[in-house]
């Protein structure tokens, strides 16, 4: 079948290419995505209803090429509705690790979570790093697999785990982060000075907020 121009904008051409996907060689495949992604940025309107459906599409009947391009674009709208098809084309092809990786991270779907602390837990070099600072972007209940992290039995999982949650540490986590520096405090020194820090600085805002707590709660004195 023909591939319309990249150049070729109207209405009907994003459904014509979504349809083009799962018909043409898997060579083509991945011409096609970039046609695709090509014709909606020339457009000036809202995103065509079928754009980010038939992306996530060429991520599950694509080829590895064109998985990779429809999963950075994918990320780049934050599509939630991708998570699992993202993380299923990570198990199927591991080159897309570390694409799908950064993506889920972009995207922060707390679902993509569990994915992510697999690939922490297994500490290989240039994919277990961006895990831990995808788990700390999505943030919520994805940061209590980058604290039970700072408790791992590889030194390069604890100080991924650490560098991630430095930024987004919040009062409760503190005692993870006074954990982490009584017991591997020489993983990194860098690293846990500026924990160290971070933690003083919790230490004071807690005590803020139980100061404030405590004479909010405080019953008021009666005048005469």
């Amino acid at each position: 079948m023909s591939i319309p121009s990249k150049h070729t904008t109207d209405c009907s051409t994003i459904p014509t290419l979504r349809f083009a996907v799962r018909r043409v060689k898997p060579k083509d495949q991945e011409d096609v995505v970039r046609t695709s992604i090509e014709a909606f940025r020339q457009m000036t309107s809202r995103v065509p209803p079928d754009y980010l459906p038939g992306l996530e599409e060429a991520v599950w009947f694509g080829s590895e090429e064109a998985k990779g391009v429809a999963i950075r674009e994918l990320a780049r709208f934050r599509y939630r509705g991708a998570v699992l098809t993202i993380i299923d084309a990570a198990y199927e092809f591991p080159a897309l690790g570390p694409i799908s990786v950064e993506a889920l991270g972009r995207i922060g779907d707390e679902r993509g979570r569990f994915f992510l602390e697999k690939v922490l837990n297994e500490g290989k070099p240039g994919v277990a790093e961006p895990a831990a600072i995808s788990l700390a972007q999505i943030g919520g209940r994805a940061l209590l697999p980058l604290k039970a992290a700072l408790r791992a039995d590889r030194r390069a999982v604890r100080v991924a785990a650490a560098r991630a949650l430095l930024p987004v540490a919040r009062v409760e986590d503190l005692s993870s982060l006074f954990e982490y520096l009584e017991a591997h405090a020489s993983d990194d020194p860098v690293t846990a000075e500026a924990l160290r820090q971070a933690a003083i600085m919790l230490e004071k805002q807690r005590q803020a907020q139980e100061a404030a707590a405590a004479a909010s709660s405080a019953p008021e004195e009666k005048t005469p």
